[in-house]
C-alpha cells in the first residue's frame, strides 16, 4: 500500500471531522485541507536541526512522502528508527517551530510523527501544539481555501497524539485532555473529550458529570464512550429499477438551415 497514500487518508478523515462540525455550527464556507504553501524544498532543508536527531526528523519526513508498493515498509522502518532516537521528540518540535506557518502539509507531518513517537517526551510538545491560538483563515476572499480548517488539522491531530498517551494511563495526559476541553475551537473540545473518556484512568461516569458540567448543555452530544458500527447502520432501501428520463431528440436544440 502506498504510504503517501494512507497519509492522505488520515489527513482527509481528519478534515472530514473539521467539515462535520462546520456545518453542525453552520458555517458556510468552503474548506480546504492543507492549502498549498509558498516554501521552497530547499529553504525548508535548512531549518532541521543540524544534530543526528535533526537528520533522523529529516530523513523521516522524506519516508512520509514515499510512494510506490515498497513506500509502506519504507515509512514504518523509518518510524522505528525515529522511534530509537534520542532527542527525537524536541527535534521535531524544533523543526515545527520553525517552518513558516503557510507550510501546512509539513506542519501536519511533524505533528504526526510526534504523535506516532508515543513517547512521553513527546507530551508537551503535542500539548503546546494543541492550545496554539487558530489564526483566523488567511484568505477569507476565497470561498475555496479556509487555512483555518488547515490549522485545525494540526491541533487535532497533536489531541490525538496526547490521547494515545492518556489510552497508556499517563494520568498527565488525560489531565491536559480534560484543559483541553475548554479550547475555544469546538472540534478541538470534542476531540479533547472523547479521548479524556477513553482513558482507561478513573470512573467513566463520574468523567461525564464533570464534563457535563464544564462544557454547555448544546455540547452535550458529543459526550459519549459510544462507538458507532458502520455496519449496523440502516440505510435506505434503494429501488429495484432506475427510470432515467431522457430528452426527446425533437426536444434537441435544432440548427437553422440557411
Amino acid at each position: 500500500m502506498k504510504n503517501f497514500e494512507n497519509t492522505f487518508t488520515n489527513l482527509f478523515l481528519l478534515a472530514g471531522i473539521c467539515t462535520l462540525i462546520a456545518a453542525q455550527t453552520g458555517c458556510q464556507r468552503g474548506a480546504s485541507v492543507l492549502s498549498v504553501d509558498s516554501s521552497s524544498q530547499s529553504q525548508v532543508e535548512k531549518l532541521y536541526p543540524t544534530t543526528p536527531a535533526g537528520e533522523r526528523v529529516k530523513e523521516h519526513m522524506h519516508a512520509s512522502m514515499e510512494h510506490g508498493e515498497d513506500a509502506e515498509a519504507k515509512y514504518q522502518e523509518s518510524l522505528t528508527k525515529l522511534r530509537a532516537e534520542p532527542g527525537a521528540a524536541d527535534a521535531l518540535y524544533e523543526t515545527y517551530r520553525k517552518i513558516p506557518a503557510e507550510n501546512f502539509m509539513l506542519r501536519t507531518m511533524l505533528t504526526e510523527a510526534l504523535k506516532e513517537l508515543r513517547s512521553p517526551g513527546a507530551l508537551t510538545h503535542l500539548n503546546n501544539i494543541a492550545r496554539e491560538k487558530i489564526p483566523a483563515d488567511r484568505n477569507p476572499e476565497n470561498a475555496e481555501i479556509d487555512t483555518r480548517t488547515d490549522e485545525v488539522v494540526i491541533r487535532i491531530t497533536a489531541v490525538q497524539g496526547i490521547a494515545i498517551l492518556a489510552a497508556n494511563r499517563s494520568a498527565e495526559a488525560e489531565n491536559m485532555l480534560l484543559e483541553l476541553t475548554g479550547n475555544e475551537d469546538l472540534t478541538v473540545r470534542q476531540m479533547a473529550a472523547r479521548g479524556y473518556l477513553r482513558s482507561p484512568l478513573g470512573n467513566v461516569e463520574e468523567k461525564l458529570q464533570v464534563l457535563r458540567r464544564k462544557l454547555p448543555q448544546t455540547e452535550h452530544w458529543y459526550l459519549t464512550t459510544d462507538t458507532t458500527n458502520i455496519k449496523q447502520v440502516q440505510h435506505p432501501e434503494m429501488p429495484k429499477e432506475f427510470k432515467l428520463k431522457t430528452d426527446n431528440a425533437s426536444d434537441a436544440p435544432q440548427v437553422k438551415k440557411p
